[in-house]
């Protein structure tokens, strides 16, 4: 997932593309934990709204905060779960 916040942000993804890959993912997993999917979907749904609202001429300075925020997330996450 934060490979592709990264590909994003290098411009390597459209934002559909990295809106898609982020839900992939959490599908793929087999988190048990409800909070967690939860907490998952709280930073995840601001950059859906965004797209929904923008389509890919959302550019990544307007994505920015709602990134940061996811990648924090996946970093505090991944930190407590490794």
């Amino acid at each position: 997932m934060i490979g592709s916040i990264h590909d994003y942000r290098a411009g390597n993804l459209l934002l559909s593309q990295l809106i898609g890959y982020l839900e992939g993912s959490l599908d793929a997993g087999s988190y048990e934990s409800a909070q967690i999917v939860a907490q998952w979907y709280d930073h995840w749904t601001p950059l859906e709204i965004l797209f929904a609202t923008k389509g890919d001429a959302t550019n990544v300075e307007e994505t920015l905060q709602y990134l940061d925020c996811m990648e924090r997330y996946l970093h505090d996450t991944l930190r407590k779960y490794t």
